[in-house]
């Protein structure tokens, strides 16, 4: 399983098959040393991978829909935002939650995480960043992942989180009304001109 993904040379081999609850391997691409690793074996889960492989990268993947907003070229906050699809994260945390249940003992939780900053990843500029959610369980373990950030922004660099869409939308709720005023005032102006030339020829 780990020699598969270790044989994906892009974002997008590495995790095209991810999805694919008929193929083994969970691989997860790291941006930060362009590799492909396991990230996990559905036929017999561990945290261990987790942690060994994309656990351990700064900034790593196991979602195809991340690719797009990866390319080399997309490594500042001016580059990323350029594309609408795009979110720059200043600052996200990602979250592995193991849950074992032990004879005798019952269930115990235990959360590993790790930080990573400045990468661009795809989103909108209401929701932010779209993170995934995996969950895999074995027959006495169950791991969810998952990722969260509220420090980014879109569409620009200034205004972080969905301040500008906010603004973005304001801005063209503002040009409708002024619009419609506008295309009332010429209708009100259009129909009343009839009226008044009736009555000044009425007058002669």
């Amino acid at each position: 399983a780990d020699a598969h993904c270790s044989r994906q040379i892009d974002c997008h081999s590495c995790t095209r098959q991810n999805a694919d609850p008929g193929f083994d391997s969970v691989c997860a691409w790291c941006f930060s040393t362009g590799s492909c690793s396991l990230a996990y074996s559905r036929a017999s889960p561990s945290l261990s991978d987790w942690l060994a492989g994309p656990g351990l990268c700064r900034d790593s993947t196991t979602d195809p829909g991340v690719c797009k907003c990866r390319p080399d070229e997309y490594t500042s906050c001016d580059a990323c935002t350029k594309h609408v699809g795009c979110v720059w994260v200043n600052n996200a945390t990602s979250y592995a939650i193991a849950t074992v249940t032990l004879p005798f003992v019952g269930e115990r939780k235990r959360t590993f995480e790790r930080r990573w900053s400045n990468v661009c990843w795809n989103g909108n500029g209401i929701a932010g960043p779209t993170f995934a959610t995996a969950q895999i369980s074995g027959q006495d373990l169950q791991i969810v992942f998952n990722s969260s950030s509220s420090d980014w922004a879109w569409g620009q660099c200034a205004v972080e989180g969905p301040g500008f869409a906010a603004m973005l939308i304001a801005a063209v709720v503002v040009g409708l009304c002024v619009l419609c005023c506008a295309v009332r005032w010429v209708w009100r102006c259009a129909c009343g001109r009839p009226h008044a030339e009736r009555g000044r020829s009425g007058m002669v």
